[in-house]
Formats: structure tokens, C-alpha cells, sequence
């Protein structure tokens, strides 16, 4: 969208140095070739109030740009009528075909009228929400740039006929600029998608555009016969259209398919990842994040601690109320778990009824009230409605350890978490323990 934008303004600028050319009798600005052909200030005028409409286009602006597009339509809608038999009915009215004195061309020519028609129509089906419709139109407007250029690149007249160079640059920028503005929609999402169909789109659709070119400018050289270079440059303009037509379709296609394709793998890495149960992180995964925030630690040296979390008399718990009881008071100590561990930290259900937490940044006096904390939390949990008893009291015991900053492996640190959880059940579960070398001596 900012790309379209800043298109749009360059467009503009081109328009109104146009009439600045004009204005100060400039002629290299609105004819780029001596005995070429000239932007008309009529394809000016047209081309600014396109442009203006472009820049404006924002809901709260719809009324200048409504007026933008009515004024434009209207100046395009003469020019057709001066093109066709009714050209003499409207004759006299001030603007009109610009022709100079000495005779050289000046005029807005069909290629011109058709293509800003193209433009018009494109911005009103984008006001009408339709973005499929603005960018059919949008393609069609580039085609006649693109011939213009073919016609000046191979020097073949009749394909660039009234469109000066001049024209064909802003043309051709606002038909991009229009195009871009839907550029996350239609047509244009999967040859624009940041994803390995889009990608390989849009390396087909430049490659197969300069090939095209590059070929038929080195033939259009050898070329003696006029009538020859004409069909030859034809040839190369519907073969490069149909290069971007048939990519740009089969990239929408590839991309729905693709879309399906990583909706299915992202599934599968959260299967994969996650506890079906509670949602959290699976032991394998824990380990793998887990890895990696240790070699962080080892570099840099801060603080971070483990705790091991156990629900106790779990083995009673399923044994009284079966194994759905079971499963819903550990899916209860989860989420307690989860709302009140910060989102830094790594928590998960390491197994059965035991839960783990690593903590980055945290000393072991951090992880001492995180600990009691969360065995508080879950002692004030009302169990009542979700196993239909009033004779169970939900409780966990819990076991830190500071992580050393001298270990490259994380696994030292849990053996310690865990043989403090072991503690804290001996001595009567409900309870919360740091790793004590003494404690477990004597045991």
C-alpha cells in the first residue's frame, strides 16, 4: 500500500511538470522526442486528476475523490466523442485536441483514452469494494504502456501512435500504483505472497517479461521489413501478457493450496509440541526451548531458576473419581499455573501430575515466591463442582533450583529441582523446598 502510494506521487509530480512544460514553454518535457509525439495537456489534466484521486483515497476523503474520478470521466468522455463522428458537435468548446501551429502531433490519442478509461474504472470498482474488478482493469490499463514501450524500444510507430513517452511513464506508474492498492487481495495475492509460490512467481514473471523483451528487441535489430517488426513485436507483447496472465492465475491457485498445506503443518508442529490436555508445552518441546534459553544463560550469565510442581495424592484422586476427575484437576492446576507464570517464562506438563517451570531472570529467591505463591493459589481452588465431592482439598508440593551459570546443560539443574520436590513430599506434602546438598546427604 505505501509502494502504490508513493507511485501515485510520482505520477502526480510527472503530471504537473507536464503543465509546467507547457506553462513555461518547455517542449523537451512534454515531448521527449523532437518529431515524436506530445503529452496533450488534456492527458495531463487527466492523468493529475487520476493521480489526485489515487493520493486520496482514504475513507474519509471519498467525496474529492468521487469528484476527482466524475471530472476526469467527464474530460474522457469528450475526447471519445472528438474521436468518433460527434467530434464536430463539441468542436468548440476550450478543451480540445491540442494540435501546434508547425503541425507536429499533439493530441491524446486511443491508446491514451483507453488506457486512463482502464484507470477510472479500476478506482471506482475499488470505491465499489470490488478488488478483483479493479485489478482486471488495472492489468488492462498496463497493456498499453507496455505496447507503447515495445513501439519506442523497436521503433515501431503505429504501436505507440499519440502516447509520448512521457504519457507512457504515467501510465504506466499509475497503473501499477492502482494495481498495488489491492495488492493483498484477488488475483494479486499469490503472486505477491511472501511465501515460496509467490516467491517463484514473481522471479517466472520477470524473467519470462526480459527474456521476451531482450529477444525481441535483438530480432526487432535485424529486422528490414516494417510490416515484419510489427507482427514480430506483437508476438512478443501477447506472449509476455500471456506469461503474466497464466502466472499470475496459477499463483492464486498454488497459494490457496499452499495455504492449506501450512494450515496442516502448523497443526502438526502444535501437536506435536503441545499437551493435548492442558495446552501447554509437551516435554519434548520444553526441552528444546529450554536448550536454547541455557546456552543464553551460559553466555551471559544471569539469573534463572527450575521448580518442579506435583499435585499431591494425585494417585487417590483417580483412584476415587476415575480418570476424567483426574484429568480435570490437572487441567484446573494448568491453567493457575499459566496465570500466574510470567509469559517469558517456559512452563510445562513434564508428565503424568508433574508440571515444570524454568525461569529466566529469576534468582532463587524469585522462584521461593513464585513457588509458594502458586502452592497458595492452588490450595484456595474450590474442587467441589468439578469432581461432585466436598471431601478432597487440592494441594502441590513444589521443588527449585537455581540453574548454575558454569553448566552447559539444563539437566543438572531439574535432577536438583526434582530431588527437592522429593523432599517436600517426605515431609508432608502442601510444601515448597529449595535443593538443599545437606538434605539430600543425609536422606
Amino acid at each position: 500500500m505505501v509502494s502504490a502510494k508513493l507511485l501515485a506521487y510520482l505520477g502526480l509530480c510527472l503530471c504537473l511538470l507536464t503543465v509546467l512544460g507547457y506553462a513555461f514553454d518547455i517542449e523537451s518535457i512534454y515531448r521527449p522526442y523532437p518529431d515524436g509525439p506530445a503529452t496533450n495537456p488534456l492527458t495531463a489534466i487527466s492523468g493529475l486528476l487520476i493521480c489526485l484521486a489515487q493520493t486520496y483515497f482514504k475513507r474519509s476523503l471519498m467525496k474529492a475523490v468521487y469528484a476527482f474520478l466524475i471530472v476526469c470521466l467527464l474530460l474522457l468522455i469528450y475526447r471519445f466523442l472528438e474521436l468518433t463522428s460527434l467530434f464536430q458537435l463539441i468542436n468548440d468548446l476550450p478543451v480540445h485536441s491540442y494540435e501546434l501551429v508547425s503541425g507536429e502531433r499533439n493530441m491524446m490519442g486511443a491508446n491514451t483514452l483507453a488506457c486512463f478509461m482502464c484507470l477510472v474504472a479500476a478506482l471506482i470498482s475499488r470505491v465499489r469494494h470490488n478488488p478483483l474488478l479493479s485489478q482486471v482493469f488495472s492489468f488492462f490499463s498496463l497493456l498499453f504502456p507496455s505496447v507503447s514501450i515495445t513501439g519506442y524500444a523497436f521503433h515501431i510507430t503505429d504501436f505507440y501512435g499519440e502516447m509520448s513517452l512521457t504519457t507512457t511513464c504515467i501510465a504506466y506508474i499509475m497503473g501499477l500504483s492502482v494495481l498495488g492498492s489491492t495488492a493483498n487481495r484477488a488475483l494479486l495475492k499469490g503472486l505477491l505472497s511472501i511465501h515460496i509460490g509467490g516467491k517463484l512467481s514473481r522471479i517466472l514473471m520477470v524473467t519470462g517479461f526480459c527474456v521476451c523483451f531482450g529477444i525481441g528487441f535483438l530480432v526487432s535489430r535485424s529486422l528490414i521489413n516494417v510490416e515484419a517488426a510489427k507482427s514480430f513485436g506483437l508476438y512478443v507483447n501477447t506472449i509476455a501478457w500471456f506469461l503474466i496472465i497464466m502466472i499470475t492465475i496459477s499463483s492464486l491457485f498454488y497459494e490457496k493450496v499452499d495455504k492449506k498445506r501450512r494450515q496442516v503443518e502448523k497443526e502438526l508442529q502444535q501437536v506435536s509440541s503441545t499437551d493435548p490436555l492442558t495446552g501447554l508445552r509437551n516435554r519434548r518441546d520444553f526441552f528444546s526451548l529450554a536448550k536454547l534459553e541455557k546456552a543464553k544463560h551460559y553466555r551471559m550469565k544471569y539469573d534463572m531458576s527450575v521448580i518442579m510442581i506435583d499435585i499431591d495424592f494425585f494417585k487417590k484422586i483417580n483412584d476415587t473419581f476415575g480418570h476424567l476427575g483426574g484429568d480435570r484437576v490437572i487441567q484446573l492446576v494448568a491453567n493457575t499455573l499459566t496465570s500466574t507464570v510470567r509469559s517469558s517464562d517456559i512452563l510445562c506438563r513434564y508428565g503424568g501430575e508433574e508440571f515444570i517451570a524454568l525461569l529466566p531472570g529469576t534468582s532463587l529467591e524469585g522462584a521461593a515466591q513464585l513457588s509458594e505463591k502458586l502452592r497458595t493459589q492452588i490450595e484456595q481452588i474450590d474442587v467441589s463442582s468439578t469432581l461432585h465431592s466436598d471431601n478432597y482439598k487440592l494441594t502441590i508440593s513444589a521443588g527449585y533450583s537455581l540453574v548454575s551459570t558454569e553448566d552447559e546443560d539444563i539437566t543438572e539443574a531439574i535432577d536438583k529441582a526434582d530431588k527437592a520436590l522429593y523432599q517436600a513430599k517426605q515431609s508432608g506434602r502442601n510444601k515448597t523446598l529449595p535443593f538443599s546438598p545437606r538434605v539430600v546427604l543425609e536422606t
